[in-house]
């Protein structure tokens, strides 16, 4: 059994380091209203290595961006066809993309629009109203026409480097034809836009969207290298392009994750454990999922690595370092650790049996 408080959590890894104001930003945002993470672990559980029950406390209503945080329990749906066998992750969540983007506005005030309230509005309605723009209302043609869960997918054994562990994002269209043509408006006279052919799909990438040229330069969020498609029904966004090809482009060898015996057997006992009414449902293949992140490891690139689980195992490995030898000036707690020789691991085929 396990209990975290995130936020506790976060002060005793940050430590003295106020260089990182981004959990400060949450905290103002609303999401301490996420008071608590637990669950339960089992081992050796009957046909299953390993069984996790999560629990969140976090009461509603959540304000200002932690409103994005909008789920709804329902029941389960078919995974998507195109979706492979061999990916690290799927998670199918039920989530309320309406009221999420709503919510976005507050965080995209706050950190874009220098704190200034309605910012984002004054944005979305540009986009809809001005003359010369694209003239796509966002609420109406796009998010209204999108249903059922949203699969998150990522990991991928033929990804070189990815500091941010790239994922990619898909829903259901409910009208595809509205919603592409809505896609058309925005994207394809866009200047910072390539279309791309990916297989038989067409997709649009985004360069150097949002980057930053200076520490104090806000110019909006970093796009670099975003790709959105629209694939047999699914409205699809990459944070990597490199991701999306990677999925799209699998060769006949490899079958869909939907009629994987793995899958199954995971989501029969979720189901099982959980009944239908469930907010999240997840299948990983640790063999998969872990290579990018253990490469890093092995490669000493661990601090690069943005992702959550990529930085809580950055802090467990500072953690397991020995001390450099005290001095008259410092103690056991203060001296400097020394780093782990951590290419002498294994390699991640040698240690992939195990996970």
């Amino acid at each position: 059994i396990w209990f975290l408080d995130p936020f506790g959590y976060e002060t005793i890894i940050r430590g003295s380091d106020e260089s990182n104001d981004n959990w400060q930003r949450l905290a103002k945002q609303g999401f301490t209203g996420i008071q608590a993470i637990g669950g339960s672990v089992a081992f050796s559980n009957d046909e299953l290595d390993v069984v996790h029950h999560l629990a969140v406390y976090a009461p509603e209503p959540l304000q200002k961006a932690a409103g994005m945080l909008a789920f709804n329990p329902a029941g389960r749906v078919p995974l998507p066809q195109w979706i492979p066998a061999d990916v690290g992750r799927v998670a199918m969540v039920n989530w309320d993309l309406s009221a999420a983007f709503t919510a976005y506005g507050s965080w995209f005030d706050d950190v874009y629009g220098e704190g200034e309230s309605g910012v984002f509005e004054e944005v979305v309605l540009g986009i809809r109203d001005d003359p010369g723009s694209p003239g796509v209302d966002i609420r109406k043609d796009l998010l209204a026409n999108l249903q059922g869960p949203v699969f998150i997918v990522g990991g991928a054994a033929e990804l070189k480097s990815a500091a941010s562990d790239p994922t990619l994002l898909a829903i259901q269209t409910s009208n595809e034809s509205r919603v592409r043509t809505a896609v058309d408006k925005l994207l394809t006279e866009d200047p910072d836009v390539d279309r791309r052919d990916i297989g038989a799909t067409k997709a649009w990438v985004f360069r150097n969207v949002g980057k930053q040229e200076s520490e104090n330069e806000n110019v909006g969020p970093d796009l670099s290298d975003v790709a959105v498609c629209l694939h047999e029904g699914y409205l699809i966004v990459a944070s990597d392009v490199a991701l999306l090809e990677i999925i799209l482009t699998k060769g006949p060898n490899v079958g869909p994750l939907a009629t994987d015996g793995r899958f199954e057997r995971v989501l029969r006992r979720i189901e099982e454990g959980s009944g239908e009414d469930t907010i999240l449902r997840q299948f990983s293949d640790d063999g998969v999922d872990m290579r990018l992140l253990y490469g890093q490891l092995r490669a000493g690139q661990i601090q690069e690595v943005n992702s959550l689980r990529g930085r809580m195992i950055a802090a467990l490995v500072s953690a397991a370092a020995p001390p450099a030898a005290e001095t008259p000036a410092t103690t056991n707690s203060t001296a400097e650790r020394k780093p782990l020789p951590l290419a002498k691991l294994p390699t991640f085929d040698a240690v992939r049996p195990y996970l």
